[in-house]
């Protein structure tokens, strides 16, 4: 499929990515070519482009305005001027690089992007809109009409942030108490006076993974503080549960401290330099994604809602980011964080209505997305968090009934991590 991009567009680098986005979610390879004659496909402002964009996108984005407001229209689309007609590679780019949240004025009390102010809050966030545009392009394409079909089967991710291990005596304590549990205190308090408190259970997690012959990967703090851990990462109870997570064929990364200290003064706790972060409390800008590429960290996983599950940017796979300041695609993948357990907790929710949501959800979407979990440590106790537990079982218990891929973080980096493939080459970067 040869492509011609036409020099009228405003930012072809933003275009070349988001065809690249299309050919690589449909396992297809377009060819790029510099004259208009003998192209299968031209791309530009005009008309007598086979696919014309909306030139008001990009002077919004030249002009910093990025909220929805600018953008979409009331199906959740950016159109083309003077048209209902759906400009395609626009919304598909500022969907999935989240473009709505750069320049964001407004943050909740731990500075996070507001889903409440999000077009996932309007349009709807659990439905893989993203893949739905992808496909409904390749279908309005004639010459694309062949790709529409071809589908990836669903695989899942298992993730688990240890923000806490000795605070199980209070916590869980204080619910015995309250619920008249006397029986459990007795036992939270001799675990935790003899080291080994019922939240220090990677070597729990790992059994039940194993049963299902899945594993997972653990994200922790190395700061000790208020803000972030109660436990020392040096210490020899953790660095033990390492190991155990390490020679179960699972890995230890980076759950990136609230504060002021720098990755690379986090990472130089590990013995081996982690493949992965995860932001503490999801606190982090979609334009600091530059520091998680300078620290040289192949994969994050932060993108998510802490109130909400489903798709944050609208879309089932990871990705390589595009930073819309730099106007470049960035040296790592996103892997979008889909379900969380304290987003049920707080809701109030019991733990079996909760699985059938999700359950639902997950039967909805069986193909084109990477499902990621983030289960912390303290909800597998059965006090405070009881049910939680048996929740993340009947996800496994899923994923093994359905024949799910159970993905690692080298099969995330193998696969996704294309930085030459979405990188313009110089010989297309001529601006008008």
């Amino acid at each position: 499929m040869k492509i011609f991009l036409s020099n009228d567009i405003p930012n072809k680098a933003i275009v070349y990515y988001t065809l690249q986005l299309i050919a690589f979610n449909k396992a297809e390879k377009f060819v790029y070519v510099t004259e208009r004659n003998g192209c299968n496909i031209s791309v530009g402002i005009g008309l007598e482009n086979t696919i014309y964009l909306s030139e008001k996108f990009f002077q919004h984005l030249k002009e910093k305005k990025t909220d929805s407001k600018f953008h979409l229209n009331s199906s959740g689309r950016i159109v083309l001027p003077n048209s209902t007609s759906t400009d395609y590679l626009s919304t598909i780019f500022y969907y999935v690089n989240c473009v709505q949240e750069y320049f964001a004025t407004e943050h909740d009390q731990h500075e996070r992007y507001i889903s409440a102010n999000a077009a996932q809050a309007k349009f709807g966030i659990k439905q893989n809109f993203v893949q739905l545009l992808i496909d409904e392009f390749c279908e309005t394409v004639n010459e694309l009409k062949y790709l529409k079909n071809k589908k990836r089967p669903s695989g899942f991710l298992l993730t688990h942030d240890i923000d806490f291990v000795y605070k199980s005596k209070n916590e869980d304590g204080m619910f015995a108490l309250k619920n008249r549990r006397w029986a459990a205190i007795p036992k939270l308090l001799f675990n935790h006076y003899v080291g080994t408190p019922d939240w220090l259970n990677m070597h729990k997690i790992v059994a039940i993974e194993k049963r299902f012959d899945f594993t997972s990967n653990f994200f922790w703090l190395v700061k000790k503080d208020k803000q972030n851990s109660d436990y020392r990462f040096d210490s020899l109870d953790i660095q033990k549960q390492l190991q155990i997570i390490a020679r179960s064929g699972g890995t230890n990364n980076l759950h990136k401290a609230i504060g002021n200290t720098s990755f690379d003064e986090e990472l130089k706790w590990f013995t081996e330099k982690p493949d992965a972060n995860r932001y503490h409390f999801l606190k982090f800008k979609v334009n600091d994604f530059k520091r998680i590429e300078e620290a040289e960290i192949k994969i994050d996983t932060s993108l998510g809602f802490s109130d909400k599950f489903g798709f944050r940017n609208s879309y089932g796979l990871p990705f390589m980011p595009f930073d819309i300041e730099e106007n470049r695609v960035l040296n790592f993948i996103e892997v979008p964080l889909n379900i969380m357990d304290r987003t049920f907790f707080n809701l109030r929710q019991t733990p079996e209505f909760s699985f059938s949501q999700v359950e639902h959800w997950m039967k909805e979407n069986t193909n084109d997305c990477i499902f990621t979990i983030n289960w912390h440590n303290n909800f597998f106790s059965e006090l405070t968090y009881a049910g939680y537990e048996k929740f993340y079982i009947k996800m496994l218990e899923y994923f093994k009934a359905n024949n799910m891929k159970c993905y690692t973080m080298k099969d995330l980096k193998e696969e996704f991590l294309q930085p030459d493939f979405f990188t313009m080459p110089e010989h297309l970067s001529a601006e008008c």
